[in-house]
């Protein structure tokens, strides 16, 4: 979860960590301007850094898809199934959050095929998790 920041003239900037925006509003170098979404704004002149984000977007037939991509951001295509590898990926990327996006979504065919679905879509997410936790990734 992140809490979005404004600088003192009201312009939008890179969003912060909830501890960073306590830390923020307790020494009074900030205000709460919005509650939903949690927006603060800065008291003091700052940097204005903006990081570079690419956004995308994806008009499936059923659910609409959107994903927002920095420079920091590491792309690995790898198999649920591979703990070795995703393991590997972890380690060498150190990433802050996983995205597990290998599910499969074709309802009839998974209604027939329950098992094949849930082995699938629950114990390879679930593979997923236990290694995010074990490498500390939220």
């Amino acid at each position: 979860m992140f809490v979005y920041v404004l600088n003192q003239h009201g312009k939008p900037m890179m969003p912060c960590r909830p501890q960073r925006a306590r830390k923020l509003l307790r020494g009074g170098k900030a205000r709460i301007v919005r509650r939903t979404p949690f927006t603060i704004q800065l008291k003091y002149g700052s940097s204005g850094y903006k990081q570079e984000v690419t956004a995308g977007m994806d008009t499936g037939s059923k659910k609409l898809g959107c994903a927002a991509e920095g420079t920091t951001v590491a792309r690995v295509l790898a198999s649920a199934w591979d703990k070795i590898g995703i393991d590997h990926a972890f380690r060498r990327h150190k990433p802050q959050v996983v995205f597990h996006a290998s599910a499969y979504n074709i309802v009839p065919l998974m209604e027939s095929n329950a098992y094949a679905a849930v082995k699938h879509n629950v114990f390879a997410a679930k593979d997923v998790a236990d290694l995010s936790l074990q490498q500390g990734v939220l």
